[in-house]
């Protein structure tokens, strides 16, 4: 078994998977996370432009509270956590067993030196 498998069957990515997967069927909390990604995105713009109205602010927390209300989002965003702890623990062990910081390997080279 390759490590990325054995990664995979651990009960905490495993969620997570599913969680995605329940996500990708439900269509409505789709649409809604769609929507809201979009909102997110025309508030930022506008508050850096200092455009941004009370009824714009009123109207996102409305959609907010909505994204929060969709079983399939909670589901996933738990299923992140989960999986983010998991994966935090496995980098320790990791670390511990080669001796060095493993995740400071895995990132992305800086442009520099």
């Amino acid at each position: 078994m390759t490590f990325g498998a054995a990664l995979r069957d651990q009960e905490p990515i495993a969620r997570l998977v599913q969680a995605q997967d329940a996500l990708a069927a439900d269509v409505e909390a789709t649409r809604l996370l769609e929507e809201f990604q979009r909102a997110q995105a025309d508030l930022r713009v506008k508050q850096m432009a200092g455009e941004l109205t009370q009824e714009e602010i009123r109207n996102f927390r409305s959609l907010r509270a909505s994204v929060g209300k969709a079983v399939s989002l909670g589901a996933l965003a738990q299923a992140q956590r989960e999986a983010t702890e998991f994966l935090q623990e496995v980098n320790a062990r990791l670390s511990e067993l080669l001796g060095l910081d493993f995740a400071s390997l895995a990132r992305p080279a800086s442009g520099c030196c």
